[in-house]
């Protein structure tokens, strides 16, 4: 543009501040700010706000010039603050600009990072080539990471063409409906002879969706859309379900036609019963939109479907000199805890201490369920598989710290089945319901508040255990109190109950339990094996006489299908006979055993003599 250039469009600004902000006072123009350490600065215009700030307004006019805007307001920033020794809030930065086309971009994801105030307007020239007004510049939505949405989608076919057919229709209905980040991935199952098809998308914002649908839809059914999407309270929900509706139209027409023999709604928890190590490796991926260019391979990225929203499994590792990983580090505790105050203040200040003490590496390892309920269940059955665990190595110069997260008790009376029904009614499929829509998340923590358990983390060392707080650079230990198997014991009648309740209706509930303990005693006598060998233990001809006893005394797990069985006490435990995985744990938590192990022959269960397995086990 010809005829004008940025002097004059600051000089006729400078006469006119009220078309930038109302009541600046203007302090000069082209202000010095000197550079001792290389190449000096000049504000165009430099003013003072109300309030007592500092206003600095930077004024481009050409493309080629407003490339370098963000450049030199990071420059200014610095000078400033040398000159002056003015803090962060005591100034701002007004970006003024009549061509936005290559700035807009750099300058969102600026705006969003800088640690003092920016804003923008876009320069409207008259007839006379001088500002006649200033339009107020939005920064453009940040560009999202790769996250896929919680909700997902499976079908059940009886033949690879029938699969094949699907994908072609599923495919073309998505891109139809503006869905263009998915994947879909199939498998056949031999045990059933049956063929899956699962379906899950990339997660955009509420906006992306409802504006793409208020274009789609009439006026009556997107009010409908949006009054649905909006009476969730959590964002992640409002989202889940937009992403949802976002293909909804149309889609029970494209849903009658795949010749499914069942289909079902999914979700990450879902997806991490069903997307076993085995179906994972047996699992093929159809890659849509940016997915095809996501450098992961299929059993990674069917992985990252699990993790959806709470990060269930979370294992990162960041330096404390590298400002972009603990960033990352910081994005990735916050998503996987977001429910969790009380691991993420204390993660925060072992950031902090880490950086304190610095140069160090973090490396954090986090399983996050946000499911008490669910955790109490499990442990009933002696199966840790849902409780929240953390573990945060921190590796300086010369030390490395372990901290450990875990779930306190405060040992106090509590009546279990009232605070269930407080929070989730009198009926189970109230409970399932929230479950469903995940809405039962961000109340776990009041529900084990008043069941009197917290998120702790302690830090652990070669003699001790202890919960930590810091306070500045300081670490405060502090004792532990009672734990989450604490409780379990001292509330065990209403525990089991949430047990029975689990197994009666969440099938994966009660297929994981048996998976855990079918993989514990399998574990467990392949590791009695490997001590007898390295005992030396002597095979006698000596065999279990009279009725072989129905189960494990402890556990009761059947023996007909077991290899071991031991029969003796522990200390402190009266006479009885044990599994493998039982005997192998109580002499570990007891510190002996005292009694004979047999194992089953075709002759019968044969005794087994070991003087040294307390020792070895222990």
């Amino acid at each position: 543009m010809s005829g004008v250039n940025e002097d004059q469009i600051r000089d006729y600004l400078i006469d006119n501040l009220d078309l930038v902000e109302p009541n600046l006072k203007f302090l000069g123009k082209e202000h010095h700010l000197r550079n001792p350490n290389g190449s000096d600065g000049f504000l165009d215009i430099f003013a003072v706000a109300p309030g007592g700030e500092y206003v600095i307004i930077e004024i481009k006019r050409t493309r080629s010039a407003s490339r370098d805007a963000v450049h030199e307001l990071i420059k200014y920033a610095a000078l400033l603050r040398h000159k002056l020794l003015v803090k962060e809030r005591e100034y701002r930065f007004i970006l003024l600009s009549v061509d936005w086309v290559d700035l807009h971009v750099p300058f969102s994801e600026w705006m969003r990072n800088c640690p003092y105030d920016v804003s923008a307007g876009r320069i409207v020239l008259g007839q006379n080539k001088l500002p006649a007004r200033i339009e107020k510049v939005v920064s453009n939505p940040r560009v999202l990471n790769r996250r896929i949405a919680r909700r997902h989608y499976m079908w059940r076919f009886g033949s690879q063409p029938d699969i094949d057919r699907a994908i072609k229709l599923i495919a073309k209905h998505m891109n139809t409906s503006g869905v263009e980040d998915f994947i879909l991935i199939f498998s056949k199952i031999p045990a059933d002879d049956m063929h899956y098809l699962y379906f899950a998308q990339q997660q955009n914002s509420k906006e992306f969706y409802l504006n793409d649908l208020e274009r789609r839809l009439s006026r009556a059914a997107f009010r409908e859309v949006k009054d649905d999407v909006e009476g969730h309270v959590l964002q992640i929900d409002q989202e889940a379900v937009a992403a949802d509706r976002m293909y909804e139209p149309g889609f029970e027409l494209v849903h009658s036609r795949l010749r499914s023999i069942s289909s079902t709604i999914s979700y990450p928890e879902r997806a991490g019963e069903w997307f076993t190590p085995d179906r994972i490796s047996e699992a093929e991926i159809r890659r849509y939109g940016r997915f095809i260019d996501v450098s992961m391979t299929d059993a990674e990225l069917i992985k990252e479907l699990v993790v959806t929203d709470s990060f269930n499994d979370l294992d990162i590792v960041a330096t404390t000199e590298s400002n972009a990983q603990m960033g990352e580090l910081a994005a990735s505790v916050k998503r996987a805890l977001q429910f969790n105050n009380e691991w993420h203040a204390t993660l925060r200040e072992l950031f902090e201490y880490a950086s304190a003490g610095g140069p160090a590496v973090i490396r954090l390892q986090i399983y996050s369920n946000d499911d008490i309920l669910r955790v109490l269940a499990a442990e009933y059955y002696e199966a840790s598989l849902y409780t929240p665990a953390l573990q945060c190595e921190i590796e300086f110069v010369t030390r490395r710290e372990v901290f450990q997260g875990f779930l306190e008790w405060d040992g106090a009376p509590v009546d279990v089945r009232s605070v269930i029904r407080r929070h989730f009614g009198d009926h189970a499929r109230d409970y399932a319901s929230e479950k469903f829509w995940g809405s039962h998340r961000p109340r776990n923590m009041d529900v084990m508040s008043d069941l009197g358990l917290r998120y702790s983390i302690g830090k652990t060392s070669e003699r001790s255990f202890h919960r930590v707080r810091l306070q500045g650079k300081e670490m405060v230990v502090q004792s532990a109190k009672e734990g989450l198997p604490d409780f379990v014991t001292y509330a065990q009648e209403a525990v089991a109950e949430l047990a029975q309740f689990f197994d009666e209706t969440d099938t994966g509930f009660e297929n994981a339990i048996a998976g855990y303990h079918y993989q514990k005693i399998v574990q467990a006598e392949a590791f009695l094996k490997q001590v007898i060998s390295a005992t030396r233990a002597t095979k006698t001809d000596k065999f279990w006489l009279g009725q072989l006893p129905a189960g494990c005394d402890y556990c009761g797990r059947p023996f007909a299908h077991l290899r071991y069985m031991a029969d003796g006490s522990f200390k402190r435990e009266p006479s009885g006979n044990w599994c493998a995985a039982c005997l192998v744990d109580k002499t570990r938590s007891s510190g002996g055993f005292t009694g004979e192990i047999y194992f089953a022959t075709s002759k019968g269960w044969q005794l087994v003599e070991t003087d040294q397995f307390s020792a070895v086990i222990a």
